[in-house]
């Protein structure tokens, strides 16, 4: 069993991958994709990032314009208001500028 371990920062935060693989050429493709994926992710939806589709949301919030959404924004805003509800309001996506 082979182990990496990677760290680096997304979304504000501290993060570390621990990947666990048959061997070294597996355990690294998988990391790579790990963070290819974080990358893509973070460019898209980042609130730290001023040119992601989030931050777009956030400016044409005030002014009540509508947006197209991708179906991956879609189920994401659902999958967070299916937390809230469930959570009784504990989980709240819109809470992060409040801090």
């Amino acid at each position: 069993m082979f182990r990496l371990t990677r760290a680096l920062h997304a979304m504000g935060t501290r993060c570390r991958i621990d990947c666990y693989a048959i061997d070294e050429h597996a355990g690294k493709a998988g990391v790579e994709g790990i963070m290819a994926e974080l990358k893509r992710l973070e460019a898209r939806y980042s609130r730290y990032r001023q040119s992601g589709f989030l931050s777009e949301i956030t400016r044409s919030a005030p002014a009540g314009e509508l947006m197209k959404s991708s179906t991956e924004t879609a189920y994401l805003l659902n999958y967070a208001a299916t937390s809230f509800a469930q959570s009784d309001g504990l989980f709240d996506i819109s809470g992060g500028v409040l801090r």
